[in-house]
Order: structure tokens, then sequence, then C-alpha cells
């Protein structure tokens, strides 16, 4: 083996779904439920329920007795306490504190009173939150592309471990928002390293069915946390964010069953990591090394003879017999082999890859927003809080067999723009429907299906860009790009606590910027990015500078057609 090895070649002859595959792709997989119960623990932990202003004279006549000798009346809202006595009237903010329908330690809102003047700072949690997925999309992929994925996946994973139990012992608000944004940053380094793991993984014809799996485990995830806080309902927020936490346990044992990507080891030449690996992943296949590095050997002369007799035609069949064996002597050994290191700028250097992340960054704002705008609001809906979270859960299986259905059909781009379409269209009706409902029960049962409809294209969505993005980039740029990707796409989801909030002052505002987004996202994607269904994964800059030239905007998609 050497630095050109083709990875896929490697993975078909081990066997595209032996045991090795399946057992590193499970480990992989269960990092999403990890991530997911942090990412959306807020939903059950952080619950805002019915209050009200606590009466200072129940039980306590005795706080102001000139004034309580003079009381006429007394009146109580949920933030403000009016007093109205023979000579005046004061109003007072909540001065002995709230009353709440659930017990105080059910939620972290009601035990640090974060409401009326301060329940900007219970949205605030969520956004430190996804402060922290940005700073760690950016610094944990970069990180991930220079020292390894498996490195940076298990100290993710462990840090879920230790910072998620920290925050169930957070003595005050402080310590805990800025756990929160840690907690933000490890989601982030655990996510992005697992779904370049996963798509590095298999080759190039079988990356789609680990994607639709994937949002099926996620799916599952997001329901398993509504099953989780409604068995729990009885329990302190605190004890809740002990057993999310606890499930990332497994961390410890994780180093030492988990393997680093093959095509990462390849690329960077570590070539005897590499073959380590491939020694393993026969032996748990129950295959001989020596076969199936004979495979990839062949596979390898094949290649080359063909590109030997191109380069000897294109020549006219002017070369000699000991040139052949030059040329043929350079491709197999390569001794020269050049380890190409990217960063982040060096998509900001070239026009057709900026271009082209341009619009995947607004892409990935767009399912950002969209997604957790309606996530994070489904327990503000009318209803049992639980089932409404299920049913925000549930609709998100439909577009995973809708992805399955046409990611092989019509492609990455064309499933990118349907998703979009369902999405934004679905959105617009659901805020018509709100608007003009009038009190009507058909009209706003029509608005909720819409909604859910809406989820479940927002969700299609962002599962095809983490499948769609980082094919789009060569081997030591994917994590940086999908880490930039991911961070763009924070700035959505820092936005989305705050769709409820601009929905109380214009009801109809969230609903058509997010439609009038999923719009242009849709029409930039036809205009500008590549398909890449079908192509193998770019490994140099000047693979993705010429596959860009002949495949980018409205010409991959006419080629995908055809």
């Amino acid at each position: 083996m050497d630095p050109d090895t083709n990875a896929d070649d490697v993975l078909r002859a081990l066997g595209q779904w032996g045991h090795y595959q399946k057992f590193q792709i499970l480990l992989l997989f269960m990092g999403m439920w990890a991530t997911g119960f942090q990412l959306l623990s807020g939903v059950v932990t952080g619950y805002r329920p019915l209050y009200e202003c606590k009466n200072p004279y129940d039980g306590n006549l005795s706080v102001n007795a000139n004034m309580t000798s003079s009381l006429q009346e007394i009146r109580i809202s949920k933030c403000h306490v009016t007093m109205v006595t023979n000579s005046s009237v004061t109003k007072e903010t909540c001065p002995m504190g709230y009353v709440y329908s659930i017990p105080k330690d059910r939620s972290f809102v009601t035990e640090w009173d974060l409401v009326c003047e301060g329940a900007e700072r219970a949205e605030l949690s969520q956004t430190f939150l996804m402060g922290g997925q940005m700073v760690g999309a950016a610094f944990f992929t970069s990180l991930s592309d220079r020292f390894g994925r498996k490195k940076i996946s298990v100290f993710s994973n462990f840090g879920l471990f230790t910072v998620g139990l920290g925050i169930a012992y957070a003595p005050n608000y402080q310590v805990f928002a800025g756990l929160r944004f840690l907690i933000g940053a490890l989601q982030q380094g655990l996510v992005m390293t697992g779904a370049i793991m996963t798509l590095e993984l298999l080759p190039r014809e079988s990356r789609f069915f680990t994607e639709v799996f994937g949002s099926l485990l996620w799916a599952t995830g997001v329901c398993l946390l509504s099953l989780i806080g409604y068995l729990m309902r009885g329990c302190s927020w605190r004890t809740i964010q002990i057993v999310l936490s606890a499930y990332s346990g497994y961390s410890v044992i994780q180093y030492f069953i988990q393997e680093d990507s093959l095509r990462w080891l390849l690329i960077n030449n570590k070539i005897k990591e590499a073959e380590r690996i491939v020694r393993k992943a026969a032996k748990m296949n129950g295959l001989n090394y020596d076969d199936v590095i004979k495979k990839v050997e062949e596979r390898k002369k094949e290649k080359n003879k063909i590109m030997l007799e191109e380069m000897v035609v294109y020549n006219e069949l002017t070369r000699e017999e000991d040139r052949k064996n030059d040329i043929i002597m350079e491709l197999e050994t390569k001794e020269d082999y050049q380890v190409q290191h990217y960063n982040a700028t060096h998509i900001f250097r070239e026009k057709r890859i900026f271009l082209n992340s341009l619009v995947v960054w607004i892409a990935w704002i767009t399912d950002s927003l969209s997604y957790f705008a309606l996530t994070l609001t489904s327990t503000s809906l009318a209803g049992d809080r639980y089932l409404n979270f299920f049913l925000m859960s549930v609709v998100e299986y439909p577009a995973v067999i809708i992805e399955y259905t046409c990611l092989n059909r019509i492609g990455r781009k064309g499933t990118t723009i349907l998703f979009h379409m369902i999405c934004g269209i679905s959105l617009a009706s659901a805020t018509l429907c709100r608007e003009f409902a009038g009190g009507r029960d058909s009209l706003v049962t029509m608005s909720l299906v819409f909604t859910l409809i809406g989820k479940m294209g927002a969700t299609g969505a962002f599962s095809t860009m983490f499948l769609y993005t980082p094919e789009m980039y060569p081997t030591n740029l994917r994590n940086v790009g999908i880490g930039l990707s991911s961070s763009t796409a924070r700035i959505g989801a820092m936005i989305a606590p705050f769709a409820g909030v601009l929905a109380m002052h214009v009801s109809w505002a969230p609903g058509t910027i997010v439609a009038a987004l999923c719009f242009l996202v849709s029409f930039l994607v036809f205009l500008v990015l590549p398909e890449t269904m079908g192509h193998e994964l770019p490994k140099t800059m000047e693979e993705l500078r010429q596959w860009y030239k002949d495949h980018s905007g409205r010409r991959s998609w006419k080629k995908s057609k055809q």
C-alpha cells in the first residue's frame, strides 16, 4: 500500500458490509444519540410552564402592616403585582417571586426564575450552545483534518460525558450557560468527525445508505428523548441531565475499539497504521489480508494500464518502450509523494470553490433556522408538550424515506431542491392558514398539518446537506469544508430560539422569512452547485478544480438527467 492507493478499491476488496464496517458504523451512529440528547435537552429540561406572580400577602400579612391596613385591591398578573390603596396605586415586578404550575425543580427555567424580565436568558442558554457549535465546528474539524478523525471524535464524546454531568450540578445560571457553550463546541466535534468518518468508511456507491440510515437513527433518538422526558416528568431537570449525559459514558472505551479513517491515513502517508487497520478489517470479515491487497493491486494496475494507453494514444504512439516502463514505475511507486495540507484560506482563494461554498453556507443557515425553530417551539403548541415534541420527531421518518428514494434517482442536487421547496411551500401555507383562521378549527388544523410537513422538509434538507457538502471538498479539506458550513449554520440556530418571541409581535414573520429563504436556496442550488452522485471523493485540489469546471451549475443538472 502507498499514499496513492485508492481507498474505495480497498474497501470494495474488504467487502462493503462486512463485520468490520458494521461495527465501526455502529460506533459512529451511537455518537448521534449522544449529540442529539445534549443539543435538544433544553426541550425537556428548560420547559416554561404557566406562571404568575406570587401574592405577597398570602400567609405573610406582616410584610407591610401599614399598607395592609389600607389595601383595597391587589391584582396579580404574570409579571407584576398591582396594589391599590386609599391613596396610591403601586405596581411591582413580582416582589415575592413566582408561582408555577409545576414543581420548581422540574425545569432550569423555574429554578432560576427565567421568566418575565429574565425570559431572554432562558433563550440565550440555547443561543450559547449554538454559539459553541459555531466555534467547535470550525476548531475541531480543522484539528481532525490535521491530526486524525479518531482522536477528535473520542475527545469530543468524553467531553460531552464530563461537561454534561457538570451542567447537572451547575450552582447558578452563569455556570450553566458557560457549560452549555462548551457542550455546543464538543457536540460539533463529535457530529462533524462522525459524519466524515461514516462517509469515508464506504465506497461511493454505498455512501448514501449510511446517510439515510443515520437519519433514521437521529429521528429515533429525538423520539427517544421525548419518551425519556415523559417517563421522567416527575424528576428534577438535573436528574434528567445526568441520565442524558450518562449515555456518553461508553467514551471511556471508545478509543480502544474505534479505528481512524482509512482514507485520511492513506492521504496523510500513515501507511503502517492503514495496513494495520486493513489487516484487522480483513480478519473480522473472514478474508485473507494478502488476497485483499492482491485485488487492490490488480485494480490499480488496470487503472494504470488504461491511463498509460490514453497517454500513448495522445502522443500518437511515438513513445519508446523504456518510456512506457518509466511511466508504469512512476504510477506504481510515487516515492516522491508529498502530503498536501489545506486550510480554510484555500476555500476563499479559489473563486469557484468559494462561490459553491457560499451557496452551501446559505443553505445550512436556512436549514438550521427552520429545523431548530420548529423543534424548539414544539412544546409551546396547544396540547400536551411531550406529544407535540413527539409528533415533531415522528415526521422525520417520512423525510428519511423520501430521501432514500430520491438520492440515487434524482441525485444530491435534485433532492436538496425538492426538500427546500417542500419546506418553503408548507411554511408559507401554514402562515396563511394561521393568519386567516379567525378561530375556525379547520384552518387551525390545516396550519398544524402544514407545519409538520414543513418540519419534514427541513429535516430532509438538513440531512441531505450533511451528505452533499463533504462530497464537494478534497480529503484534507473535507472536514474544514463541512466544519465551516456547520459554523455558518449556527447563525440560523442562534436565531431560532427567538422565533417564538418574534411571532408574539408579528405572527406571520417567522414562517414568511423561512419560506423565502427556502425558495432562495432552491434557486441558488439549481444555478450554481455541481451534482456529486456517482463521483469518487476528490483527493486533491487539482482534481476538485477540474471537476468543478466540468460539473458546476446547470451543466451538472443536465448531465445528471442524461
